[in-house]
This record gives structure tokens, sequence and C-alpha cells, in this order.
């Protein structure tokens, strides 16, 4: 691991202002620029050329196996529970519901 690489590790876990933080992201931000201007524009073209090819998504199936629905008996739960918070609430209430138990998965 190079010391960038080590640093930025260590940023990441690290309790930083958000001065600090934007501070380094804009290093990094300009540092890819600078060497980015330095490449020849056609390799550039080839570049755009060759990842016109390739998918959208790739190792679809880890991202999925990483991702997960919220069931809809606990969002009917926590929306009963905050009606005031309800994403329908700006235009007309929420159709009233009998208060439901909490999902037997959430621990209170």
């Amino acid at each position: 691991m190079n010391m960038l690489a080590f640093a930025i590790n260590a940023a990441e876990k690290a309790p930083l202002s958000d001065a600090l933080t934007l501070t380094g992201i804009n290093f990094l931000c300009n540092r890819t620029k600078r060497r980015l201007e330095k490449v020849p524009f056609d390799e550039e073209l080839n570049f755009a050329r060759d990842m016109a090819t390739f998918p959208v998504a790739t190792h679809t199936d880890e991202a999925n196996r990483q991702h997960y629905e919220v069931p809809a008996e606990f969002l009917r739960w926590y929306w009963v529970r905050n009606e005031n918070t309800h994403p329908a609430s700006t235009q007309a209430q929420p159709p009233h519901l009998p208060m439901p138990r909490p999902p037997l998965w959430l621990k209170r």
C-alpha cells in the first residue's frame, strides 16, 4: 500500500471536520484532473469507444446480495406511528389505519 492509499484509508476512519475532508477531496480531484489533462485525445477517444461496449453494471449478483428491501410491514408500522412524516401528508392526510404491532424483528 502506498503512502497516499494509507492516508486515504486512515482519513476514512478518522473523525475529521468537513473542511478537512473537503480539502482532501479537492486535492485528489485536482490531482486526477491534472493527470487526465495529459492524456492524448486519441487515447481518450479510444477509451470512450471501449467503454461503450462494456455493460452498465458488473458483478450484479454480489451487489444484489448487499441490498435488501424494507418489508412493507415495517413501512406500514412506521407510517402509522409517524403520520406527520408520511410522504402524502403535504397533499392530504394518509388514510387512518389502526396501529399495528411492530414487526417481530424490530427491537424496541
